[in-house]
C-alpha cells in the first residue's frame, strides 16, 4: 500500500509546465511554429497574427512579382526568403514564445512598414500548434508516470 501512495504522490507531482516546455522546446516544433507564420499566414494568405491583411503591392512590384512566378495578389513579404530564414523561435517558458525575425530589406525596415504583428501565429494557428503538440506531450506524460510503476 505504501508503494502505491508513493506512486500517487510522485504523479501528483509532476511539472506539467516543465513537460510542455519540453515538448515546445523541440526543432521540430520550432519548425513548425516558423512554418506556420511564414508560410501559412504570410506566403498563403498575406495575413498578420491579427488575421489583418497585409495589403497589396504596387502595381509595378505585382508586375515584378508576377514575372517572377510569385504571388501578386498579397503581400508576401517574400521575394528571395532571405527574410524567412531569419526566423527564429525562443522558448524563454511556456507562457513566452518569442519568434524573431531579421526585418532589415535594403533600405527598409518591414516591421515599420508592416507592423510587428507580422510575427505570431493567428488563433487558427494556435490551434493547429496545439493538436501537434498534443501526442508528444501525452507521450512525454506516459512516460513519466511508466517510469513510477517500474
Amino acid at each position: 500500500m505504501d508503494h502505491l501512495i508513493q506512486i500517487l504522490r510522485d504523479i501528483s507531482e509532476i511539472d506539467e509546465k516543465a513537460l510542455l516546455f519540453e515538448v515546445l522546446n523541440q526543432n521540430k516544433i520550432k519548425e513548425l511554429i516558423i512554418k506556420l507564420n511564414t508560410q501559412d499566414q504570410l506566403f498563403k494568405r498575406g495575413i498578420d497574427s491579427n488575421g489583418e491583411s497585409l495589403g497589396e503591392y504596387t502595381e509595378n512590384t505585382q508586375k515584378i512579382k508576377a514575372s517572377k512566378g510569385q504571388p501578386f495578389d498579397r503581400v508576401t513579404l517574400k521575394d528571395t526568403g532571405e527574410f524567412y530564414e531569419s526566423w527564429e523561435v525562443i522558448i524563454s517558458d511556456i507562457s513566452d514564445i518569442i519568434i524573431n525575425a531579421d526585418d532589415e530589406k535594403d533600405d527598409t525596415a518591414l516591421f515599420e512598414k508592416y507592423g510587428e504583428d507580422v510575427l505570431g501565429l493567428t488563433d487558427e494557428s494556435l490551434e493547429l500548434l496545439v493538436q501537434a503538440i498534443e501526442p508528444d506531450l501525452v507521450g512525454l506524460l506516459q512516460e513519466k508516470i511508466f517510469s513510477f510503476l517500474r
